[in-house]
C-alpha cells in the first residue's frame, strides 16, 4: 500500500483544487456554474476522487510513516466546507452559522496520538444532550428553554474541528489543559466563542497524577475554553461548560451539576438566575463588555475564636443595574436584585465544605471568599475577602492604604514602621510607606521604587533606609535618607536582603533558590549556602551573627545555617518569613497552615502557633522585641502582635545595682566580653541572651537597655 502514498494525496490535493474553484465561481456570481456540461464534468471529478480518499482512508489503519513526504496536508472535508460555505440563496437558514455566542468544538490530537473517529461520534452526541440539559434545567426554574448554541454545519450537525499538535502527548500531560489551550489561542479566538476541547488521550491527569474530569474556565464575557480527555461523560461536559459561563463550584448537595457529587442531574436555582443573564443564554444581553458591579466589605472580616458563623455585610453598586451577587463557598448562596443600581446585602458566612473537609468555621482560621456580582448586561465582577479568627495577640491593624505589603521593618529606636508596597494596579509603581508606631498613623510615602515587590531594611542606626526589589528585573537597590527623604545613592542588586549585625557580610537570596554571602568589605562572595526547593523569600541574622535563617515560599523547612563553621545546623518546620527577636532567643515565622510559629532557638522547641494573618508576606521584631509586626499582601493590612508573653526574661543589665542602665555598667561589661561557659572568669549574670558566650548578642541587649532605669 504505501507505493499509493502520494498519488492519494495528490488526488486528495486536487479534490480540494476542483471543489475551491467550482465553490469560488459560485460564490462570485452568486449561482451555481451556469455550464451542466462543465457542472457535471466537475461533479464526476470530484465524486471520483473521494472515492481514491476512501480507498486511502481503508488502506492506512494506522497513520503514514513519518519519513513519507506530504504534498497535501490531512484533509479536513468539515473544516473546509465551513471556511468556504456554499452561497448563501443555496444554503439552509441556520442561525448558529457566524454567530458569535456559540459554542465551538475541537478535537485536538497530540502527534504521537491516532484519530479515533468515535470519538467525534461522541463529541456530537454529548454536545446535543448537553444543549438539552440546559434547556431543561433552565425551563425548570421558571426562564423558559434558554440554553447554548452550538457551532454547526450547512446539514444542521454539530461541527468539530480537528487540529493537529505540534508536540507529543507527554507535553500536554499533567498540565490541565493550560498547554493546549496556549498552542490553539494561536489559531482560534478563545475570548469570542467557548470552545469544548476534547485532548485525544487515554485520561487528563491533574498534577497529583490522579485522572480529572476535565477542566474548564471562562475568559471572557463571551470566551471560555475547556479541556476534557477524549472519554468523557455528559455531566463531565456539561460541568466545565458551567465553569465556561462563569458558574463555580456548589459544594452544599451532591445533587447539582456544579458539585462533582453522586447525583448530578439538576442545576442550582441560583445558577439558573445566573444564566438567565449570560450573553449565550440571553440575547438581549449585548456582547459587549462593560463596567462590572463593585462590592465592598463594610462589616468587620474578623471573628472570635469559636465561632460557628461570621455575618458578612456587602455595599454593592452598579452603573446598569444589579441581577445577583453569590458567596462562593457558604450555605447561604445568593441573593437576586430587582433592578437596584445599589444595595446593603448581608450573608452569614459559615466556611462549610461539607463534602471536602471542613465542616465548621474553627477548623480554618483564614477563609478566603469569593463574592461574585452580575449586572442586567451580564457584566461580571469577583472579589476575594479574606475572614480571619481573632487573636489574643493581636494588639492593633493598620490600614489607611489600599496597596499589597510586600515588607516591614522597624526603625532600631522603634519609633517608626517602614512598609515596602506593591499597587494592584501594575501600571503603578511601588512605594515605601513609613508609619509612626506610636499614634500608628501614615507619616509619609517613599516613591520612585524598583518595579516589583519592594523589601526594606533600616541601617543600625536608623539614618538609613535600603530598598530593594522581590520580583522585579531590575536589580536595584536604593538608599533614603530618612530625615530628608531623599535618595542618596542606588546600586546593583536584589532582595531578600540582610546584613549581618557588624556589618561585615551581606546575605542575598536568589530567585535560583541559593543564598549568597559576601565580605562587604573586599565585595567577594564568601559563602554560598544551599538551598531548599522553593524561591528563597526571606533571610534573618541573630543577633550575634553566628545564625543564619532562611526561608522559601510555602510547603519547605526553614534553614539554620552556622555561619562560623559554613554548615547546616538545624531545619524547622514552616515558610518564609522568618525573622529573629532582638535577643535571639526567639525565631518567628509562618506556617503552611498560615498561623504564626514562635521557635526556642536554643533548644528548638516550638514555643506557640497562634491565627496569624490571611497571608504574612513579611514580620518584624519591635527593638524591645514586645511587638511582631506583620505585613499581609492580599489583605494589604499591617498587623501588630503581642509578644510579651512569649519573652525570655534576660538577667538585668544593671550589673552595679544603682538602678540605671549606664557607663559603670558598660564598663563591668567589657571586661567580661568574650567569655564562655568554659572559661574560669564566665559569669552568668553577664550573658543576657543565655546562649553561654558573652557576646555580640547580649552587647545588644545591653545596648537596648542603656539610658533606662530599671523598675
Amino acid at each position: 500500500m504505501r507505493s499509493f502514498t502520494y498519488p492519494i494525496q495528490l488526488c486528495a490535493c486536487l479534490f480540494a483544487l476542483l471543489s475551491l474553484i467550482s465553490r469560488l465561481l459560485s460564490v462570485s456570481t452568486g449561482v451555481d456554474i451556469r455550464c451542466a456540461h462543465c457542472r457535471r464534468l466537475v461533479l464526476s471529478v470530484r465524486w471520483l476522487l473521494v472515492i481514491c480518499v476512501c480507498f486511502s482512508s481503508i488502506s492506512y489503519a494506522s497513520s503514514p510513516p513519518k519519513n513519507a513526504v506530504r504534498i497535501c496536508g490531512v484533509l479536513d472535508y468539515e473544516q473546509w466546507e465551513h471556511d468556504y460555505p456554499r452561497p448563501a440563496a443555496k444554503r439552509p437558514a441556520n442561525l448558529n452559522v457566524g454567530d458569535p455566542r456559540i459554542v465551538r468544538m475541537i478535537y485536538f490530537l497530540p502527534n504521537d496520538w491516532s484519530y479515533r473517529a468515535e470519538v467525534v461520534d461522541s463529541m456530537k452526541t454529548i454536545i446535543r444532550q448537553a444543549q438539552t440539559f440546559y434547556a431543561d434545567q433552565m425551563e425548570a426554574h421558571g426562564y423558559g428553554r434558554k440554553t447554548f448554541r452550538f457551532e454547526t454545519n450547512d446539514r444542521g450537525e454539530p461541527m468539530v474541528h480537528r487540529v493537529d499538535g505540534l508536540h507529543p502527548f507527554s507535553r500536554y500531560d499533567n498540565t490541565l489543559g493550560t498547554a493546549v489551550v496556549a498552542e490553539l489561542k494561536q489559531t482560534f479566538d478563545l475570548d469570542a466563542n467557548i470552545y469544548v476541547i476534547v485532548l485525544g488521550t487515554d485520561a487528563l491527569r491533574q498534577s497529583n497524577g490522579q485522572p480529572a474530569g476535565g477542566v474548564g474556565r471562562r475568559h471572557t464575557k463571551n470566551g471560555g475554553a475547556l479541556v476534557v480527555p477524549d472519554r468523557f461523560s455528559l455531566f463531565t461536559v456539561a460541568h466545565e461548560l458551567g465553569h465556561t459561563f462563569g458558574l463555580f463550584h456548589d459544594f452544599r448537595d451532591d445533587r447539582y451539576i456544579m458539585s462533582y457529587g453522586g447525583r448530578t442531574e439538576r442545576l442550582s436555582a441560583c445558577a439558573a438566575e445566573f444564566l438567565s443573564m449570560h450573553t449565550y443564554f440571553n440575547p438581549a444581553i449585548p456582547t459587549e463588555e462593560g463596567q462590572p458591579p463593585t462590592v465592598e466589605l463594610i462589616s468587620s472580616n474578623r471573628y472570635p475564636p469559636g465561632s460557628t458563623s461570621v455575618p458578612v455585610r456587602l455595599q454593592v453598586s452598579d452603573s446598569e443595574r444589579l441581577h445577583q451577587v453569590s458567596l462562593i463557598g457558604g450555605r447561604d448562596w445568593c441573593r437576586g436584585f430587582a433592578g437596584e443600581k445599589e444595595a446593603v446585602v448581608e450573608f452569614d458566612y459559615d466556611g462549610s465544605f461539607e463534602q471536602h473537609g471542613f465542616s465548621a468555621l474553627f477548623e480554618n482560621p483564614t477563609h478566603h471568599v469569593l463574592i461574585v456580582a452580575v449586572d442586567t448586561d451580564g457584566n461580571v465582577s469577583e472579589t476575594y475577602l479574606f475572614f480571619k479568627e481573632t487573636s489574643p495577640y493581636e494588639i492593633a491593624t493598620l490600614r489607611g492604604h489600599t496597596d499589597h505589603i510586600t515588607s516591614v521593618a522597624f526603625s532600631p529606636d522603634g519609633t517608626m514602621l517602614a512598609a515596602g508596597a506593591t499597587s494592584k494596579d501594575p501600571q503603578s509603581d511601588a512605594k515605601i510607606i513609613l508609619w509612626d508606631v506610636e499614634t500608628r498613623k501614615e507619616i509619609d510615602t517613599l516613591d520612585e521604587q524598583p518595579t516589583g515587590r519592594p523589601a526594606v531594611v533600616f541601617s543600625p542606626d536608623g539614618t538609613l533606609l535600603a530598598a530593594g526589589s522581590k520580583s522585579s528585573a531590575e536589580p536595584k537597590i536604593i538608599l533614603w535618607d530618612v530625615a530628608n527623604r531623599k535618595q542618596i545613592a542606588t546600586f546593583e542588586g536584589t532582595a531578600p536582603l540582610m546584613f549581618s549585625p557588624d556589618g561585615s557580610l551581606l546575605a542575598v537570596g536568589f530567585r535560583v533558590s541559593e543564598i549568597k554571602l559576601w565580605d562587604v568589605r573586599t565585595q567577594r562572595e564568601v559563602a554560598e549556602l544551599p538551598g531548599n526547593t522553593s524561591q528563597i523569600n526571606a533571610v534573618a541574622f541573630s543577633p550575634d551573627g553566628t545564625i543564619l535563617a532562611y526561608g522559601g515560599w510555602i510547603d519547605v523547612d526553614i534553614i539554620l545555617w552556622d555561619v562560623t563553621n559554613r554548615k547546616q545546623s538545624a531545619t524547622l518546620e514552616g515558610a518564609s518569613p522568618v525573622v529573629f527577636s532582638p535577643d535571639g532567643t526567639i525565631l518567628a515565622a509562618q506556617a503552611t497552615d498560615r498561623t504564626i510559629i514562635l521557635w526556642d532557638v536554643a533548644s528548638r522547641d516550638k514555643i506557640i502557633a497562634f491565627s496569624g494573618p490571611s497571608d504574612a508576606n513579611s514580620l518584624a521584631f519591635s527593638p524591645d522585641g514586645t511587638i511582631l509586626v506583620s505585613g499581609s499582601f492580599f489583605d494589604c493590612t499591617i498587623t501588630l502582635w503581642d509578644m510579651s508573653p512569649f519573652s525570655v526574661s534576660a538577667p538585668t543589665p544593671d550589673f552595679d545595682g544603682d538602678g540605671v542602665v549606664d557607663v559603670s555598667d558598660f564598663l563591668l561589661f567589657v571586661d567580661q566580653f568574650g567569655f564562655s561557659q568554659s572559661d574560669a572568669g564566665y559569669e552568668a549574670r553577664f550573658d543576657l541572651d543565655g546562649d553561654g558566650v558573652i557576646g555580640i548578642g547580649d552587647f545588644l541587649v545591653f545596648v537596648n537597655s542603656f539610658g533606662k532605669k530599671v523598675s
